[in-house]
C-alpha cells in the first residue's frame, strides 16, 4: 500500500476521491478501534477492512479536493451495498499508482 496522490473511484453515478493520509489512517483506527498497520501490514485483507478504509480515505480525499463529504459510514454502506466489487476497485486504485477505479451496477 502506498501513500499517493488523490485517486478517483466511481461507484455507480457517484465519484469518490480517495487519498491515503494520516487523517485517513486515524479515521480508520477511530472507526474500527483497530490498529491500521496491524490490519494492513499482512495478507489478511477482507471486504470489511477495505470498505472501512475506502470510507476514511474518501473523507480525506474529499477534504483535499475541497468537497464536502456528507456521508456517515452507514450512508456510505448504503451507497456501496449495490456494488459488491467496489472494495476491490478501491484496493486496486490505492495499490497501483497509475490506476483509477470504476464500478457500475450490473443489470439483473
Amino acid at each position: 500500500m502506498k501513500l499517493l496522490d488523490t485517486k478517483s473511484v466511481k461507484v455507480g453515478k457517484l465519484e469518490f476521491y480517495v487519498r491515503l493520509t494520516n487523517r485517513a489512517v486515524i479515521g480508520y483506527e477511530t472507526l474500527t478501534g483497530r490498529n491500521f498497520w496491524v490490519d494492513f501490514g499482512g495478507d489478511e485483507l477482507n471486504n470489511e477492512k477495505l470498505t472501512q478504509l475506502f470510507y476514511t480515505t474518501a473523507k480525506a480525499g474529499a477534504r483535499q479536493k475541497g468537497i464536502t463529504f456528507e456521508y456517515t459510514y452507514e450512508e456510505f454502506l448504503d451507497i456501496t451495498d449495490d456494488y459488491p466489487e467496489a472494495a476491490a476497485f478501491f484496493y486496486q486504485a490505492i495499490k497501483d499508482p497509475d490506476e483509477e477505479g470504476e464500478v457500475e451496477k450490473k443489470k439483473k
